[in-house]
C-alpha cells in the first residue's frame, strides 16, 4: 500500500507530530499540505496509467487471434494490473488520511464531521473525485498560501477524506471554515449547489441550529460537558506489546477488550467475551482497507509509533475492538424507561419511555467511537446519559395541552448531533 513511498510515509508523519506538538508552526502546515499534494497527485499519475494499461489490455484480448495461453497471459496481466490501481487507490487514501490528521489537530472533531455529509440528510457526500487536471487548483493553492501568511492553519480539502464543503478549509477556530475558490466568474448550476449547500453548512455551524437540516424540523447542536475519557494509550501499550509477543490483548473496563496481533487471533482471546449482552467485534483494519475510516479521529493521529501505524497500514497488524452492547444498553436504564442494544440501527442504543411511548437513541455513529477513537464505554454512557435525561425531563413536563395541535409525546424532537451529543429522537416507527 505505501509501496516504495516509505521514505514519504515517516516525513509525513514527523510533520504531522511536529505540528501536533506546536499548532503555531505553520510553516510545516504548508510543507505538509504541499507533501500531500505532491504524493495525492503521484498517486493518482499512476492510477491513469495502469488504467490506460488495462484498457490496452482488454483491446489486445479482443482482437487478439493467438493462443489459449496467450489469451490467458493477458487475462492475467489484466488481474495483476487491476491490483495496482486498487493499491494506489488505496496508497492515495493514506496520504488522505494524513490530510485529515492535520484537520483533526486543530477541529473539534464534533464539528468536523458535519463536513463530512450532505445537507440534505444524513448520506455521506461524494468526494470531488481526482484532483489531477482539475480547474483552479493553481488558484486554491495560492488561496490556502495566503491563509497561512495570514497566521491562518488551513489545509486543502481535496487533500482530506472528511472535508467535502469548499476548497480550502480554514482552521483557525474550533468548526472548520470552508472557502469556495472559483477559477472563473459566474456559478453553473453545479456552482450554484455547492454556494447553497455551502451556505446552509455555515449557517448551521454559525447557529448551532437549523430547521430541516438533514433530518426535518429544528436540529441542535449541543456540547457534551463531560470530559472525554479514552483508553488510547491503553491500545498503544498493547500494540506495543503484540510488536514484541506476537499477540497481545487488554480489558481496559469490564464490557471492553482491544487485541493487537501480528500472527492468526486464538479462540481463546474471545473468552472474556462470551458473557453478557451482544458483543460487537470491530476489525479495524477492515475500514482502513475499505476507505471507510472518516468522520472518526484519523489512525495517523491515534497509533503513535510510526513503525506500528506502517504496520497496521500495510496490514502485518491486526487491530480488533470488542465491546458489550448490551451492557451499554443496561447501563442507560432507568424508572419508567428501559434500554436495548441494536448495533445495525440507526439509534444503536433505543431508549424507550414506556408511559407515553416516546423513543431516543443514541447514534450508532457515536457508539462506533469506542471503536475507532477508542473512547471509554463508560464515558459514552455518562455524557450521552446527561442528553437524554434532558429529554426525559423534557418529556415529563409535557402535557396534551402543551402540544401542538394533533402532536403528540412521540412526536418531540430535540436533535443533539453536533458539538458532542449525538442523541437521535426518532419515533418508534421509525426506529429500524
Amino acid at each position: 500500500m505505501i509501496g516504495r513511498r516509505k521514505q514519504t510515509f515517516f516525513a509525513m508523519y514527523e510533520l504531522l507530530r511536529a505540528i501536533e506538538a506546536d499548532r503555531e508552526d505553520l510553516t510545516r502546515v504548508r510543507q505538509l499540505n504541499m507533501l500531500l499534494l505532491k504524493e495525492i497527485l503521484r498517486s493518482e499519475r499512476n492510477i491513469a496509467r495502469h488504467k490506460s494499461a488495462i484498457k490496452t489490455l482488454r483491446a489486445q484480448l479482443k482482437t487478439a487471434r493467438g493462443s489459449r495461453e496467450d489469451a490467458n497471459q493477458v487475462r492475467r496481466a489484466i488481474s495483476r494490473t487491476e491490483r495496482y490501481v486498487e493499491g494506489y487507490y488505496q496508497q492515495r487514501y493514506i496520504w488522505k488520511c494524513f490530510g485529515d490528521g492535520l484537520a483533526y489537530i486543530y477541529l473539534d472533531k464534533y464539528a468536523a464531521k458535519h463536513s463530512f455529509y450532505g445537507t440534505d440528510t444524513y448520506d455521506v457526500k461524494p468526494s470531488a473525485g481526482m484532483l489531477s487536471g482539475k480547474d483552479g487548483l493553481v488558484n486554491e493553492v495560492a488561496c490556502l498560501f495566503s491563509a497561512l501568511d495570514h497566521r491562518v492553519p488551513s489545509v486543502l480539502c481535496d487533500v482530506t477524506n472528511t472535508l467535502r464543503y469548499g476548497d480550502v478549509c480554514l482552521l483557525g477556530a474550533s468548526d472548520p471554515y470552508p472557502i469556495e475558490v472559483k477559477s472563473r466568474l459566474g456559478l453553473n448550476q453545479r456552482g450554484r449547489r455547492q454556494a447553497t449547500a455551502l451556505k446552509r453548512l455555515t449557517d448551521f455551524l454559525e447557529a448551532d441550529e437549523s430547521v430541516n437540516f438533514r433530518t426535518p424540523g429544528v436540529t441542535r447542536r449541543v456540547e457534551i460537558t463531560v470530559k472525554e475519557h479514552n483508553y488510547r494509550d491503553a491500545m498503544n501499550a498493547c500494540i506495543a506489546d503484540a510488536a514484541s509477543n506476537g499477540l497481545a490483548f487488554v480489558q481496559p473496563e469490564e464490557g471492553l477488550v482491544y487485541i493487537a496481533t501480528y500472527t492468526d487471533v486464538p479462540p481463546e482471546a474471545f473468552v472474556s467475551m462470551q458473557a453478557g449482552g451482544p458483543w460487537v467485534m470491530v476489525m479495524l483494519n477492515d475500514d482502513k482497507t475499505a476507505g471507510t475510516w472518516a468522520p472518526y479521529e484519523p489512525f495517523t493521529l491515534s497509533i503513535r509509533d510510526s513503525r506500528h501505524l506502517l504496520d497496521f497500514i500495510e496490514g502485518r497488524l491486526i487491530l480488533i475492538v470488542a465491546f458489550d452492547g448490551g451492557k451499554l444498553a443496561e447501563s442507560m436504564k432507568r424508572p419508567g424507561w428501559d434500554a436495548r442494544f441494536d448495533g445495525d440501527a440507526k439509534a444503536a442504543i433505543q431508549v424507550h419511555h414506556q408511559p407515553t411511548g416516546a423513543l431516543f437513541g443514541v447514534s450508532r455513529q457515536f457508539v462506533n467511537r469506542i471503536a475507532f477513537e477508542f473512547v471509554a464505554p463508560s464515558w459514552v454512557v455518562e455524557s450521552q446519559t446527561l442528553a437524554i435525561d434532558e429529554l426525559r425531563q423534557a418529556t415529563a413536563r409535557l402535557k396534551a395541552s402543551e402540544l401542538p395541535p394533533g402532536a403528540s409525546p412521540e412526536a418531540l424532537r430535540l436533535e443533539h448531533f453536533g458539538k458532542g451529543a449525538d442523541i437521535w429522537p426518532e419515533t418508534p416507527q421509525q426506529t429500524e
